[in-house]
């Protein structure tokens, strides 16, 4: 019985194309048509799969957690363009959570914003995973995610999470932790709660005028 779900067997060494002349000339034509490369051309070409494979019906979302794997694991200079086209193109069912992981790794450092709303499809309990693996990748990566972090729309459950994953959880040992929670809160206007916190040097003239400003209410 063929095994379909098997990669090797599915696309063996020295296989034929699966397609007649007169179709490979039309998908040939279509390659020109958009300069020379077709988009599954990217993805077979990082998955070490040979051109003549292009149009292989055999690629089948089986192999979706693979593809997904060495895209990401082989983008370079933390460009996931092609890993994430993929991933919304095709929008596979991941099954392992090495693939889940990697490609929400790859979405949290190109945008927070889509990682966030990516990470609310899931249980509670996955969706509590991912969005501490968002903050963490967000104030661990070095592509100006982690401006936008304390600004976004959080629910009262992802508040919570936020909160604990920053103050008391793994997340408190991260660089930018303190002072990323004390914008959060003057993003969401809780002054009263940030009246005796301590601060980075170049938050403390930020938060000693909002202290004065409270107190000012309060004379």
């Amino acid at each position: 019985m063929f095994e379909y779900t098997d990669y090797h067997t599915v696309f063996p060494a020295g296989a034929q194309v699966p397609y007649d002349r007169k179709r490979i000339h039309e998908i040939e034509a279509r390659r020109k048509d958009l300069g020379g490369q077709l988009f599954m051309d990217r993805v077979l070409k990082a998955l070490g799969i040979s051109k003549k494979y292009v149009a292989h019906p055999s690629l089948v979302p089986d192999f979706a957690d693979d593809i997904v794997i060495t895209l990401v694991q082989h983008a370079s200079d933390g460009d996931y363009d092609l890993a994430l086209s993929y991933y919304h193109t095709v929008q596979p069912v991941l099954k392992s959570s090495k693939a889940l992981e990697l490609i929400f790794g790859a979405m949290a450092q190109t945008n927070v914003t889509e990682a966030l709303l990516c990470s609310r499809t899931y249980p509670e309990y996955t969706r509590e995973l991912l969005f501490r693996q968002l903050i963490a990748e967000t104030l661990g990566s070095k592509s100006g995610q982690a401006d936008e972090l304390a600004f976004l729309p959080f629910d009262s459950l992802e508040e919570v999470w936020f909160e604990e994953y920053l103050s008391t959880g793994e997340g408190r040992n991260l660089k930018k932790a303190k002072d990323t929670l004390l914008v959060r809160k003057i993003a969401s206007d809780r002054f009263g709660e940030i009246r005796t916190q301590r601060t980075s040097s170049q938050w403390g003239p930020v938060l000693e005028g909002i202290k004065l400003g409270i107190e000012g209410q309060f004379e």
